[in-house]
């Protein structure tokens, strides 16, 4: 039977989805735990050890940047010389039958790459049987528990662990907390807190021990309104996010979009695309300041030649009564925009 993705299976499974209620995330994380003390460390091949990530949402890593040349350094200062002293979290590869054992890399991707980096032959690591869903709770957890995780990466994951318990579309999670924190600002009904919706997100906040709900719609659902462009560029791991929240700074789309391909192409420091963007910034501003002062100048231009010919053409009397009204009404406008 072809391996199932995880929303897939949870949305099909009645009591697959049961994994995701606060209560049984609390227990799996307990369950984790146990059985993190209770594994042992091993040493196997880096080759054994496959990126698939068949338990993941988007079946990529839950990490969307990993800057390689930090990793890189990192690698020879740290690992080169102390080696690898907290080994990944490994299970089984999923639907592999050979007998040469193979794994799939749950946790520990900077790790994985450091030591490609050093191209070490084996690396520590633990193994676990674990579920799917089980293992997206302890990779989410591990990243959570370090504070690896960006912005961007807390928003995504944290809605998605509320879609699973709340049974709701991704989409329609930011709606359900927005009336959340309407209540709670007495915009609406205040009893809404009192919800089962919302009583489960009380919940679901609590068992990951991050943030509160308040605190995530404050400084992390907003994120939702950055522009495409930034969303995608850190999503597709081409950006990090201090980078391109540097470049979210620009406006100007045509502007915006160019800067994200130039900083991508040319591996652009932070500083460099920070004075790239305040560069644009003001560009277009200059440009905004001489249009306003090009459309001002045709405006005095166009209403004094006007009045030169009011004053000096010899008009027929029925003209110069249209003239007249003509007049009025801009006197009329002009007067009503000051009153």
């Amino acid at each position: 039977m072809a391996r199932r993705s995880i929303l897939t299976a949870i949305e099909n499974d009645p009591a697959l989805s049961q994994s995701w209620q606060p209560e049984a995330m609390i227990q799996a994380q307990a369950h984790i735990k146990e059985q993190l003390n209770r594994s042992a460390e091993i040493q196997v091949p880096l080759s054994a050890i496959h990126l698939t990530f068949s338990f993941t949402p988007s079946q990529s890593a839950l990490r969307y940047h990993y800057d390689l040349k930090q990793i890189s350094q990192w690698a020879e200062a740290e690992i080169r010389q102390n080696g690898i002293r907290s080994p990944l979290w490994v299970r089984p590869l999923p639907g592999y039958n050979s007998k040469t054992p193979a794994y799939e890399l749950i946790a520990g991707m900077r790790r994985y790459l450091a030591a490609q980096h050093l191209e070490l032959e084996t690396v520590p690591v633990k193994v676990f049987d674990w579920s799917d869903e089980q293992a997206y709770q302890a990779a989410a957890s591990e990243n959570f528990n370090r504070k690896s995780f960006t912005p961007i990466e807390e928003l995504d994951h944290i809605l998605n662990f509320l879609s699973q318990s709340l049974n709701l579309a991704i989409d329609e999670v930011p709606a359900l907390l927005n009336r959340m924190s309407n209540a709670s600002k007495g915009n609406i009904d205040p009893v809404f807190l009192k919800s089962d919706a919302a009583q489960t997100v009380e919940q679901v906040f609590s068992a990951l021990g991050q943030m509160s709900w308040k605190t995530f719609v404050q400084s992390r659902l907003r994120l939702r309104n950055q522009p495409a462009d930034i969303i995608e560029a850190i999503r597709e791991g081409k950006l990090s996010y201090p980078k391109a929240m540097a470049i979210a700074s620009i406006k100007n789309e045509t502007s915006r979009v160019s800067l994200i391909e130039q900083a991508v192409v040319n591996e652009l420091t932070l500083e460099a695309i920070t004075a790239a963007a305040n560069d644009a910034k003001r560009t277009t501003a200059e440009t905004s300041t001489t249009k306003l002062q090009t459309e001002e100048q045709v405006f005095k231009s166009l209403t004094s030649t006007v009045m030169k010919k009011v004053r000096t053409s010899k008009l027929e009397k029925t003209i110069r009564k249209k003239v007249e009204r003509l007049l009025k009404q801009i006197e009329d406008l002009l007067e009503s925009t000051e009153s």
